[in-house]
């Protein structure tokens, strides 16, 4: 059965933007897995091979570490449900834009799992080797001096991911990678997809998509194959047309 990896970013009272999540769904959502037997699990069990034996599994991850994660966090933490969250070292140091700053780093970091997510928030297949390399040591480095704990994975900004990015990560010392694939995963990887989250999924809509079959999601996975291959497509063409 599967692993669903879900991704939330911004968790604030009233949404603001199509990926805000407000906290009152946020934990409706929550809820709804827990009285449904959907079991949680952090990100780090994504290689272990005993969760992908039964009934699906999820995972709850947060990206970019803003300021209105705090309560969300917290309310899996009391409740005991296991989250983690990917953090940018710039805008730890910086706290700009409601974003955590050093303090709230460290405390929140005593009630998840903490990820990196980059030293800048780049796009990390843009990057030289040189660069990407400062990206992904500078922003391990940074976590695991301020949280005291152990970094070993991470989420590529925008999702944007690739065999080259996968390897410097690797080597680099992160176990497994986040993309922003939308699809669920059915067996151990270092590159693991996520469903990004948003204000129009309600409780029981996100239960049934937990729940979907492996018919559904070969239909999502060639859905998505296609997509890509026409973008690239097109993006070949206005290459050529300069």
């Amino acid at each position: 059965m599967p692993l669903i990896v879900l991704m939330y970013h911004r968790t604030p009272k009233d949404a603001g933007h199509i990926l805000d999540v407000p906290l009152s769904l946020f934990r409706a959502q929550i809820d709804a897995l827990c009285n449904a037997s959907i079991p949680l699990v952090p990100f780090s069990k994504a290689l272990d091979t005993k969760i992908y034996l039964k009934k699906p599994v999820v995972s709850i991850t947060f990206d970019d570490g803003h300021g209105t994660n705090l309560e969300a966090i917290s309310y899996l933490h009391l409740a005991g449900l296991p989250c983690t969250s990917f953090f940018v070292r710039d805008f730890i140091q910086s706290a700009h834009d409601g974003f955590m700053d050093i303090s709230a780093f460290r405390f929140i970091a005593s009630r998840c799992e903490v990820g990196g997510h980059s030293a800048s928030h780049a796009n990390l297949c843009s990057l030289s080797d040189d660069a990407l390399a400062a990206e992904l040591f500078d922003s391990k480095s940074f976590l695991e001096t301020n949280c005291r704990q152990e970094v070993t994975t991470m989420s590529a900004p925008g999702g944007k991911l690739n065999r080259r990015v996968m390897r410097a990560a690797i080597n680099h010392g992160y176990k497994i990678i986040g993309d922003s694939i939308p699809l669920p995963n059915s067996k151990p990887s270092q590159r693991i997809h996520r469903l990004c989250m948003n204000h129009t999924l309600s409780p029981p809509k996100l239960l049934s998509l937990v729940r979907s079959s492996k018919l559904y999601w070969l239909m999502q996975k060639a859905r998505h194959s296609l997509t890509t291959r026409l973008m690239q497509k097109a993006r070949h063409s206005l290459t050529t047309r300069k």
